[in-house]
């Protein structure tokens, strides 16, 4: 019987274990970078789906806002809740919490926005129907301004005034994004001015 013994070229071409170590640290660094890479994007766009969420969701209540007062036959800012509507008088700084909208002559058909302090919503109303929450997480009370061209806000319900909306939000929807080292993406703001267009 022959014994089977490996030629020498064979004995050269295998591995040390040595080269068996350092192959597999140098698989596990790029496995390693491939995952961290991974978790990167996918925190990014955990980021960027939260911010794209909020700013849709901003756009689709301000346009119908927009809307309604560039539609309007008058405005009229002052407080507001479910029930009634209080209009700032002349000489009182035009900025409150509710904004009432006349698309007609007629001042009994009117849409009003308030603010609902108890539920931190934005609400909808229309002729003394039950007011629909339109935006939530609202932390600001001054909602609505009058402005005159330079951006001050006037003393009397002028005709030519741009309103103000600015609405401050206190947690977008997906909350405690990391942003920075200790920084959290909670809140975003929302600021526009209108003007009625004339008829």
């Amino acid at each position: 019987m022959r014994s089977f013994r490996p030629s020498p070229t064979a004995r050269q071409a295998a591995f040390t274990l040595s080269e068996i170590l350092i192959a597999i640290g140098l698989l596990l660094i790029v496995f390693g970078g491939s995952l961290a890479s991974h978790l990167f994007g996918m925190k990014i766009m955990e980021r960027a789906s939260a911010k794209t969420a909020a700013s849709e969701e901003a756009r689709e209540n301000i346009n119908t806002l927009m809307a309604e007062i560039c539609s309007a036959k008058n405005v009229a800012i002052g407080t507001g809740n479910q029930s009634a509507f209080t209009e700032f008088g002349i000489n009182v700084q035009q900025k409150g919490s509710a904004l009432q909208i006349y698309p007609t002559t007629n001042t009994n058909v009117f849409i009003r926005y308030f603010l609902n302090s108890s539920a931190k919503t934005l609400n909808r109303m229309t002729n003394g129907a039950t007011g629909v929450a339109v935006a939530s997480g609202i932390k600001n009370t001054d909602l609505f301004t009058a402005e005159d061209a330079v951006g001050n806000i006037v003393s009397n319900n002028q005709n030519n005034t741009a309103i103000g909306v600015n609405l401050q939000f206190q947690q977008v929807r997906y909350t405690n994004l990391p942003v920075g080292s200790n920084n959290y993406y909670t809140s975003y703001q929302v600021r526009t001015k209108l003007a009625r267009r004339a008829f």
